[in-house]
Protein backbone atom coordinates (compact mmCIF):
# COMPACT_ATOMS: atom_id res chain seq x y z
CA UNK A 1 0.00 0.00 0.00
CA UNK A 2 1.22 3.73 -0.98
CA UNK A 3 2.12 5.44 2.18
CA UNK A 4 0.46 8.45 2.98
CA UNK A 5 2.28 11.82 3.96
CA UNK A 6 0.54 14.37 5.99
CA UNK A 7 1.43 18.05 5.44
CA UNK A 8 1.03 19.81 8.69
CA UNK A 9 -1.30 22.03 7.27
CA UNK A 10 -2.73 23.65 10.59
CA UNK A 11 0.90 24.48 12.36
CA UNK A 12 1.84 26.00 9.23
CA UNK A 13 -1.01 28.58 9.13
CA UNK A 14 -0.70 29.11 12.76
CA UNK A 15 2.62 29.99 12.59
CA UNK A 16 2.14 32.57 9.23
CA UNK A 17 -0.81 34.23 11.38
CA UNK A 18 1.52 34.51 14.59
CA UNK A 19 3.98 36.49 12.77
CA UNK A 20 1.11 38.52 11.57
CA UNK A 21 -0.17 39.17 15.16
CA UNK A 22 3.57 39.84 16.08
CA UNK A 23 4.31 42.29 13.36
CA UNK A 24 0.78 43.96 14.36
CA UNK A 25 1.98 44.47 17.73
CA UNK A 26 -1.15 41.91 18.94
CA UNK A 27 1.44 39.85 20.92
CA UNK A 28 -1.03 37.72 23.53
CA UNK A 29 -2.54 36.43 20.30
CA UNK A 30 0.70 35.98 18.73
CA UNK A 31 1.80 33.78 21.74
CA UNK A 32 -0.96 31.32 21.83
CA UNK A 33 -0.31 31.13 17.48
CA UNK A 34 3.05 30.32 18.20
CA UNK A 35 2.63 27.76 21.07
CA UNK A 36 0.30 26.01 18.68
CA UNK A 37 2.40 25.74 16.10
CA UNK A 38 5.97 24.53 17.66
CA UNK A 39 4.09 21.33 18.24
CA UNK A 40 5.64 21.28 14.93
CA UNK A 41 9.34 20.07 15.31
CA UNK A 42 10.82 21.91 12.04
CA UNK A 43 9.20 25.11 13.73
CA UNK A 44 10.04 24.59 16.96
CA UNK A 45 12.87 26.80 17.17
CA UNK A 46 11.46 30.08 15.39
CA UNK A 47 8.57 29.81 17.88
CA UNK A 48 10.26 29.99 20.86
CA UNK A 49 12.05 32.67 19.49
CA UNK A 50 8.78 34.63 18.67
CA UNK A 51 7.53 33.67 21.61
CA UNK A 52 10.60 35.11 24.15
CA UNK A 53 10.08 38.77 22.31
CA UNK A 54 6.13 38.70 22.50
CA UNK A 55 6.99 38.60 25.77
CA UNK A 56 9.54 40.64 26.16
CA UNK A 57 7.34 43.56 24.42
CA UNK A 58 4.90 42.97 27.00
CA UNK A 59 7.39 43.38 29.76
CA UNK A 60 6.40 39.96 31.00
CA UNK A 61 9.87 39.46 32.03
CA UNK A 62 9.73 36.44 34.45
CA UNK A 63 7.80 35.14 31.63
CA UNK A 64 11.16 35.48 29.53
CA UNK A 65 13.58 34.44 32.11
CA UNK A 66 12.06 31.65 32.66
CA UNK A 67 12.01 30.52 29.10
CA UNK A 68 15.39 31.12 28.60
CA UNK A 69 16.29 28.92 31.72
CA UNK A 70 14.13 26.29 30.01
CA UNK A 71 16.15 26.36 26.87
CA UNK A 72 19.51 26.49 28.51
CA UNK A 73 18.19 22.78 29.44
CA UNK A 74 16.01 21.90 26.07
CA UNK A 75 18.62 23.49 23.68
CA UNK A 76 16.05 24.13 20.54
CA UNK A 77 17.98 27.42 20.43
CA UNK A 78 21.25 28.41 20.68
CA UNK A 79 23.06 29.82 23.54
CA UNK A 80 24.66 33.28 22.50
CA UNK A 81 20.57 33.82 21.24
CA UNK A 82 19.63 33.12 24.72
CA UNK A 83 22.60 35.15 26.26
CA UNK A 84 21.78 38.25 24.56
CA UNK A 85 17.98 37.72 25.23
CA UNK A 86 18.65 37.75 29.17
CA UNK A 87 20.83 40.28 28.93
CA UNK A 88 18.85 42.39 27.26
CA UNK A 89 15.78 41.76 29.07
CA UNK A 90 17.92 42.95 32.50
CA UNK A 91 18.82 45.65 30.93
CA UNK A 92 14.79 46.98 30.47
CA UNK A 93 14.33 45.92 33.97
CA UNK A 94 17.41 48.78 34.74
CA UNK A 95 19.60 45.59 36.25
CA UNK A 96 22.81 47.50 35.20
CA UNK A 97 24.81 46.46 38.23
CA UNK A 98 24.60 42.75 37.33
CA UNK A 99 24.37 42.77 33.98
CA UNK A 100 27.71 44.29 34.08
CA UNK A 101 29.15 41.69 36.34
CA UNK A 102 27.90 39.14 33.63
CA UNK A 103 29.40 40.76 30.90
CA UNK A 104 32.27 40.35 32.10
CA UNK A 105 31.96 36.25 33.13
CA UNK A 106 30.97 35.84 29.52
CA UNK A 107 33.45 37.79 27.65
CA UNK A 108 35.70 35.27 29.57
CA UNK A 109 34.90 32.39 28.17
CA UNK A 110 37.20 31.36 25.28
CA UNK A 111 34.18 28.99 23.98
CA UNK A 112 32.16 32.14 22.10
CA UNK A 113 32.60 33.62 18.87
CA UNK A 114 34.48 36.98 18.23
CA UNK A 115 31.09 38.48 17.31
CA UNK A 116 29.35 37.76 20.28
CA UNK A 117 32.23 38.96 22.04
CA UNK A 118 32.33 42.31 20.32
CA UNK A 119 28.25 42.22 21.41
CA UNK A 120 29.26 42.04 24.78
CA UNK A 121 32.05 45.10 24.50
CA UNK A 122 28.65 47.21 22.66
CA UNK A 123 26.42 46.50 25.89
CA UNK A 124 28.61 47.15 28.33
CA UNK A 125 29.87 50.31 27.16
CA UNK A 126 25.92 51.07 27.01
CA UNK A 127 25.29 50.03 30.73
CA UNK A 128 28.58 51.65 31.94
CA UNK A 129 26.74 54.83 30.42
CA UNK A 130 23.71 53.80 32.29
CA UNK A 131 25.29 53.51 35.47
CA UNK A 132 26.81 56.94 35.58
CA UNK A 133 23.14 58.27 35.13
CA UNK A 134 21.44 56.39 37.63
CA UNK A 135 18.80 58.90 39.32
CA UNK A 136 16.34 57.96 36.51
CA UNK A 137 15.62 54.51 37.11
CA UNK A 138 11.69 54.26 37.70
CA UNK A 139 11.15 49.96 37.21
CA UNK A 140 12.19 48.52 39.61
CA UNK A 141 9.45 51.29 41.50
CA UNK A 142 7.05 50.32 38.92
CA UNK A 143 7.55 46.61 39.90
CA UNK A 144 7.69 46.72 43.57
CA UNK A 145 4.42 46.31 45.96
CA UNK A 146 6.56 48.59 48.73
CA UNK A 147 4.32 51.91 49.62
CA UNK A 148 7.86 53.78 49.98
CA UNK A 149 8.93 52.47 46.19
CA UNK A 150 5.88 53.76 45.06
CA UNK A 151 6.20 57.25 46.67
CA UNK A 152 9.79 57.18 44.84
CA UNK A 153 7.76 57.58 41.97
CA UNK A 154 5.45 60.67 43.08
CA UNK A 155 8.62 62.08 44.03
CA UNK A 156 10.53 61.70 40.62
CA UNK A 157 7.29 62.17 38.04
CA UNK A 158 9.71 64.84 36.17
CA UNK A 159 12.27 62.91 35.71
CA UNK A 160 9.38 59.94 34.16
CA UNK A 161 10.11 58.80 30.44
CA UNK A 162 6.52 57.90 29.96
CA UNK A 163 6.91 56.26 26.57
CA UNK A 164 9.34 53.46 28.22
CA UNK A 165 6.86 52.85 31.32
CA UNK A 166 3.68 52.82 29.24
CA UNK A 167 3.07 49.33 30.04
CA UNK A 168 4.13 49.73 33.40
CA UNK A 169 2.09 52.79 34.42
CA UNK A 170 -0.98 51.01 32.98
CA UNK A 171 -0.42 48.31 35.27
CA UNK A 172 0.39 50.52 38.19
CA UNK A 173 -2.59 52.71 37.41
CA UNK A 174 -5.18 49.53 37.25
CA UNK A 175 -3.75 47.97 40.13
CA UNK A 176 -6.68 48.00 43.19
CA UNK A 177 -3.58 47.27 45.65
CA UNK A 178 -1.83 50.53 45.11
CA UNK A 179 -2.49 53.29 47.29
CA UNK A 180 -5.22 55.32 45.94
CA UNK A 181 -4.00 58.48 47.19
CA UNK A 182 -0.58 58.03 44.90
CA UNK A 183 -2.42 56.63 41.65
CA UNK A 184 -4.43 59.83 41.79
CA UNK A 185 -1.70 62.40 42.06
CA UNK A 186 0.29 59.70 39.28
CA UNK A 187 -3.32 60.09 36.97
CA UNK A 188 -3.10 64.20 37.66
CA UNK A 189 -0.10 65.04 36.75
CA UNK A 190 -0.29 62.61 33.05
CA UNK A 191 -3.52 64.20 32.49
CA UNK A 192 -3.01 67.73 33.72
CA UNK A 193 0.32 68.17 32.30
CA UNK A 194 -0.85 67.45 28.83
CA UNK A 195 1.16 63.95 28.74
CA UNK A 196 -1.50 61.57 28.23
CA UNK A 197 -5.36 62.72 26.34
CA UNK A 198 -6.68 59.37 28.19
CA UNK A 199 -5.34 56.81 30.56
CA UNK A 200 -7.64 53.61 32.04
CA UNK A 201 -7.93 53.56 35.36
CA UNK A 202 -9.01 51.22 37.98
CA UNK A 203 -10.42 52.22 41.80
CA UNK A 204 -9.61 50.35 45.29
CA UNK A 205 -12.95 48.77 44.57
CA UNK A 206 -11.78 47.17 41.35
CA UNK A 207 -13.73 49.54 38.69
CA UNK A 208 -11.98 50.39 35.61
CA UNK A 209 -12.99 54.00 33.92
CA UNK A 210 -11.91 56.22 31.05
CA UNK A 211 -10.01 58.80 32.20
CA UNK A 212 -9.71 61.36 29.70
CA UNK A 213 -8.73 65.42 30.19
CA UNK A 214 -12.27 66.70 29.29
CA UNK A 215 -13.70 64.37 32.18
CA UNK A 216 -11.10 64.23 34.78
CA UNK A 217 -11.80 65.36 38.14
CA UNK A 218 -9.70 66.84 40.74
CA UNK A 219 -10.61 65.93 43.97
CA UNK A 220 -9.18 68.60 46.09
CA UNK A 221 -11.14 71.08 44.02
CA UNK A 222 -14.65 69.62 43.70
CA UNK A 223 -17.38 70.54 45.80
CA UNK A 224 -18.42 67.25 46.25
CA UNK A 225 -15.41 66.85 48.45
CA UNK A 226 -15.77 70.07 49.63
CA UNK A 227 -19.16 70.94 51.06
CA UNK A 228 -19.76 67.75 53.10
CA UNK A 229 -16.96 68.92 55.43
CA UNK A 230 -18.45 72.00 55.98
CA UNK A 231 -22.19 70.61 56.16
CA UNK A 232 -20.85 67.83 58.93
CA UNK A 233 -18.53 70.21 61.03
CA UNK A 234 -22.55 72.28 61.65
CA UNK A 235 -23.33 69.24 63.47
CA UNK A 236 -22.44 70.49 67.04
CA UNK A 237 -21.54 67.22 68.32
CA UNK A 238 -18.94 66.24 65.26
CA UNK A 239 -18.03 69.93 65.87
CA UNK A 240 -16.89 69.13 69.10
CA UNK A 241 -14.73 65.34 68.40
CA UNK A 242 -13.13 66.39 65.62
CA UNK A 243 -10.57 68.60 64.26
CA UNK A 244 -11.29 69.92 60.32
CA UNK A 245 -8.10 68.42 59.21
CA UNK A 246 -8.92 65.04 60.66
CA UNK A 247 -12.66 65.62 58.94
CA UNK A 248 -11.06 66.26 55.70
CA UNK A 249 -8.52 62.93 55.73
CA UNK A 250 -10.95 61.00 56.51
CA UNK A 251 -13.46 62.09 53.67
CA UNK A 252 -10.25 62.62 51.02
CA UNK A 253 -9.42 58.61 51.74
CA UNK A 254 -13.47 58.08 51.02
CA UNK A 255 -13.21 60.01 47.90
CA UNK A 256 -9.96 58.95 46.47
CA UNK A 257 -10.21 55.15 47.36
CA UNK A 258 -14.25 55.63 45.22
CA UNK A 259 -12.58 57.97 42.35
CA UNK A 260 -14.01 58.58 39.75
CA UNK A 261 -17.20 57.87 41.73
CA UNK A 262 -18.09 60.84 43.88
CA UNK A 263 -21.36 61.29 45.34
CA UNK A 264 -23.54 64.02 43.63
CA UNK A 265 -25.96 63.79 46.61
CA UNK A 266 -24.90 66.33 48.99
CA UNK A 267 -27.33 65.08 51.81
CA UNK A 268 -26.00 61.29 50.79
CA UNK A 269 -22.49 62.66 50.73
CA UNK A 270 -22.95 64.22 54.68
CA UNK A 271 -24.38 61.47 55.69
CA UNK A 272 -21.53 58.99 54.84
CA UNK A 273 -18.98 61.23 55.97
CA UNK A 274 -20.96 61.58 59.43
CA UNK A 275 -21.14 58.02 59.69
CA UNK A 276 -17.37 57.48 58.63
CA UNK A 277 -16.23 59.80 61.56
CA UNK A 278 -18.03 57.87 64.18
CA UNK A 279 -17.00 54.64 62.85
CA UNK A 280 -13.44 56.16 63.06
CA UNK A 281 -14.08 56.64 67.23
CA UNK A 282 -15.45 54.07 70.03
CA UNK A 283 -18.57 55.36 70.12
CA UNK A 284 -22.08 54.07 69.73
CA UNK A 285 -24.47 55.33 67.06
CA UNK A 286 -27.71 55.06 65.46
CA UNK A 287 -27.43 55.07 61.24
CA UNK A 288 -30.74 54.99 61.13
CA UNK A 289 -30.84 58.56 63.03
CA UNK A 290 -28.21 59.51 60.74
CA UNK A 291 -30.18 58.83 57.82
CA UNK A 292 -33.13 60.98 59.53
CA UNK A 293 -30.57 63.61 60.21
CA UNK A 294 -30.05 64.39 56.64
CA UNK A 295 -32.83 63.39 55.29
CA UNK A 296 -32.14 60.09 53.06
CA UNK A 297 -32.93 56.45 53.28
CA UNK A 298 -31.58 54.27 55.26
CA UNK A 299 -30.51 51.57 52.66
CA UNK A 300 -28.77 54.68 50.48
CA UNK A 301 -26.16 54.88 53.49
CA UNK A 302 -25.81 51.23 54.14
CA UNK A 303 -24.70 50.97 50.65
CA UNK A 304 -21.65 52.53 51.43
CA UNK A 305 -20.94 50.35 54.60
Amino acid sequence: MERLILFPKNEFKYYNEGKKCFKNHHYEKAIFLFEKAMKLKYLKKDCIKYVIDCHIELHQFEEVYKMIENEFIDKNVEETYLIKKYLYTMVLEEQYIEVNELIKIYKENKDFSVDFKSYLDELQILVEEKLSHQNGFMMKFFKSDDFEDHIQIILNLEKLNVSKYEIEINQFLNNPQIDSFVKFIFLKYLITNNIKDELNYTNHYGKQFLITKENFIDVLNDNRYIEPIDIVLKNEKINQLFEKAYIRNIWLDFCIKYYPQLIDDLNLASAVLHTLLLKTISLSFNTEDISKLYQIELKRLFYYF
